[in-house]
Formats: C-alpha cells, sequence, structure tokens
C-alpha cells in the first residue's frame, strides 16, 4: 500500500469540509495484510494517516 492511497482518501474528506463538516482532526485508515510502503509509514508517524494491517487488526486485547 502506498502513498497514492493516502491522497485518494484524502480527497474524499474535501466533500465533507465543503458541506461545512469540521474535518480538522479527520485522519484517514489504511488497512492492508501486505503492509504499507516507509512513506506511509513516515505520514503514519506524522499524525496523518492510521495504519492498519493485520497484527493490530487481529490482536487480542
Amino acid at each position: 500500500m502506498g502513498p497514492h492511497y493516502l491522497e485518494r482518501l484524502r480527497h474524499l474528506r474535501d466533500p465533507l469540509a465543503a458541506d461545512g463538516e469540521d474535518v480538522t482532526h479527520a485522519r484517514p485508515a489504511c488497512c492492508s495484510g501486505v503492509g504499507s510502503t516507509p512513506a506511509l509509514s513516515t505520514a503514519e508517524a506524522d499524525g496523518q494517516v492510521v495504519l492498519v494491517g493485520l497484527d493490530r487488526l487481529y490482536r487480542e486485547e
């Protein structure tokens, strides 16, 4: 999974903002069974996206 997925999700946020929704703190989530690119990992570290891999999805808490 690469940064183009994040860009697509960001683009989907625009209509919500145009309709008056507060998207200031909205962060897209990307789910992947095969991992993500270093660019997406950096975006997650910067608080731009939530990455959900199989380990996070299925771990017991």
